[in-house]
């Protein structure tokens, strides 16, 4: 053998006899919205904290074979694998498969071939949760510029505003979590979803849509058009029967 490909033949070796274990448990994989230890449900995207998760960073791009896993990393849910968006060291983004029902499941990270613990988790029916812009606000776009509302551009009263969203279940249609959706598609549980604006119900005819984003694994998005009696920014929550998602998180909204 010519004494270079050797010489990386034997650095490879050496990487995967030294190379440690992946590290992490059971509290450490959370909803990647709410950062929810146990918050996870069907096509949900979920994140594992931990050590020696992978040995680079880097997410998902379409240069990536459709594959579910990405790089030397791989995320097993009762032996299927899901579909990896984000790996390093520290942090892995997975989306939780699609179709199933609220269950215990067993999950299982590789990086290179080499296993982590076998950890419990519990998926419910749901898992509503919003993104966020920062820790006390959601992502808020107004329609239909797309500008980000803020504290400082805030969104108002008769506004369109798209919030962002993972964890709410089903759709009326056929969605394959080992591709994108090709085209707008509302949740299963529509008429069954509520949006709490200071605790309070909005009218269901303020909700213009909840589905998939086109183009976009694992993400909702829902419509909404402000009600004009809505005091300055509002807690917002998400709420499926009894799921409901984090409190404390606000609408950027001024009235004048």
């Amino acid at each position: 053998m010519h004494r270079a490909n050797l010489l990386i033949a034997l650095l490879a070796i050496s990487r995967v006899l030294f190379a440690q274990a992946p590290v992490y448990s059971a509290e450490g994989v959370v909803n990647s919205a709410s950062w929810e230890p146990g918050n996870l449900a069907p096509y949900t995207f979920a994140t594992i904290f931990g050590e020696h998760l992978a040995d680079e960073t880097r997410s998902r791009t379409e240069a990536d074979p459709d594959t579910p896993g990405l790089g030397a990393v791989s995320v097993r849910l009762n032996g299927i694998e899901a579909m990896v968006f984000y790996i390093s060291p520290e942090q892995v983004n997975f989306l939780v498969p699609i179709g199933w029902a609220a269950q215990t499941v067993k999950m299982r990270l590789s990086n290179r071939g080499i296993s982590g613990p076998e950890v419990v988790l519990q998926l419910g029916e749901y898992a509503p949760a919003l993104f966020q812009l920062d820790a006390g606000h959601v992502v808020a776009q107004r329609w239909p510029w797309y500008s980000v509302a803020t504290p400082e551009s805030p969104a108002r009263p008769g506004d369109i505003v798209i919030l962002y969203a993972t964890g709410l279940g089903n759709f009326k249609d056929f969605v394959d979590d080992k591709a994108p959706p090709r085209a707008p598609l509302e949740i299963a549980a529509r008429r069954q979803l509520r949006v709490l604006l200071d605790s309070i119900p909005v009218e269901d005819s303020s909700i213009l849509y909840a589905g998939a984003v086109d183009q976009h694994w694992g993400l909702y998005q829902i419509n909404l058009l402000v009600p004009e009696d809505v005091p300055d920014n509002p807690t917002i929550q998400l709420a499926i029967g009894d799921y409901i998602s984090t409190p404390g998180v606000r609408l950027p909204l001024r009235r004048e």
